[in-house]
């Protein structure tokens, strides 16, 4: 099969929805697929709008899909492609990690996030209905989009096993018996990008109202995408009386350590279409603690805790919970590994997203 993918941005961020689409390209060639990947630069919201409306990037959008038995477009990308994908002879899914529709209103900043908040849940909306088929990454999500998406679709969400053969794994995953005394600090790791959506700012108010001496934060991730939000977390972590750290990103084998060396993962977003951050912290028995907002609470189950969103004291709580009772602590390790190898692996996920695609492929003949 003949596969083409439109993506925004940087092909190789380490991010979630990047990692999903790379996994995706690597097991399709790997099993004889013929994938091309096609980027066009991250820009404002309003600035991918105007290649809607460029002769130039139709033809090229023409050139990409007229060589491919199925072209898929990465959702970030829809604003580029939105009124010319109907237009296309071949047949089109549309990869869905996050609808704008869900992003809270208080992390789109500036004026051009406000005109984004407003123009693009419309736009997202009709790109959906125009696809031949759409892939959603959790339950949650296709929920979201049950009014406005094509009728074909599939969920098929990510796996967190990127570090399933990682020594730093296997050995936190046999030490997390071991004995731990209660008064060494709750090592508390804060993983992903550092942004509004993601909570860090939560986090740092729930820490701060925590004694000092018994925990101790890591903040590890790109810290790019949003500069100022991503200053104002580094002063405010430098103004705490806590061992906290911002470190920005780091490589994988740094993130597996972090991963490894940590107690609890502790991302508190304000919406999660899955969380894959909150997965991979399981696979090497590192508690998560999520919000209710969206699909973490399905992603973890019974393997770490869930707290309301946008509230801090319950997050504390939570946390200092751990920190005093570290047999509790070991109980939600022993579930939160338990809960990761019940979930699918992206083996069992690409398999079902080809499938999907010979289908859409065959009705279209």
């Amino acid at each position: 099969m003949r596969i083409a993918l439109l993506v925004a941005g940087d092909f190789d961020a380490p991010t979630g929805g990047y990692l999903y689409d790379r996994r995706l390209v690597g097991w399709l060639r790997a099993h004889g697929d013929s994938v091309r990947v096609y980027t066009v630069p991250h820009r404002g919201y309003v600035d991918h709008l105007l290649d809607a409306i460029r002769p130039k990037f139709h033809r090229k959008l023409r050139a990409i899909a007229s060589d491919a038995d199925v072209l898929i477009v990465d959702g970030i990308a829809h604003p580029s492609v939105f009124g010319s994908i109907r237009l296309l002879s071949t047949p089109t899914v549309a990869l869905c990690h996050l609808l704008e529709r869900t992003v809270p209103a208080a992390s789109r900043s500036g004026i051009s996030g406000v005109v984004r908040g407003a123009i693009a849940p419309t736009i997202e909306a009709q790109f959906l209905a125009d696809v031949d088929g759409v892939i959603y990454n959790s339950e949650t999500t296709k929920h979201e989009a049950a009014a406005i998406g094509t009728e074909r679709s599939i969920v098929a969400p990510p796996a967190g096993d990127r570090f399933d053969d990682h020594p730093r794994r296997h050995r936190a995953i046999s030490n997390r018996d071991s004995t731990q005394e209660a008064n060494e600090p709750l090592s508390v790791l804060a993983l992903g990008t550092v942004c509004h959506r993601k909570g860090n700012d939560i986090l740092l108010d729930a820490i701060a109202t925590l004694d000092p001496t018994t925990v101790s934060v890591s903040i590890v991730g790109r810290d790019t995408a949003e500069p100022a939000f991503a200053r104002q977390i580094r002063q405010r972590a430098r103004r705490l009386d806590h061992n906290v750290t911002v470190t920005g990103a780091v490589s994988d084998d740094a993130v597996a350590a972090a991963l490894a060396d940590a107690d609890v993962l502790a991302v508190p977003s304000r919406y999660e279409s899955f969380g894959i951050v909150y997965l991979e912290a399981m696979g090497f028995g590192t508690v998560p603690i999520a919000t209710d907002a969206g699909a973490p609470a399905a992603v973890i189950g019974d393997g770490g805790i869930i707290v309301p969103s946008e509230d801090p004291s319950a997050l504390a709580e939570a946390i200092a919970s751990l920190a005093s009772d570290r047999d509790r602590l070991r109980a939600y390790a022993t579930r939160a590994i338990d809960r990761y190898d019940a979930h699918p692996s992206f083996e069992e996920t690409m398999g079902q997203l080809r499938g999907f695609f010979a289908e859409i492929t065959d009705s279209s003949t």
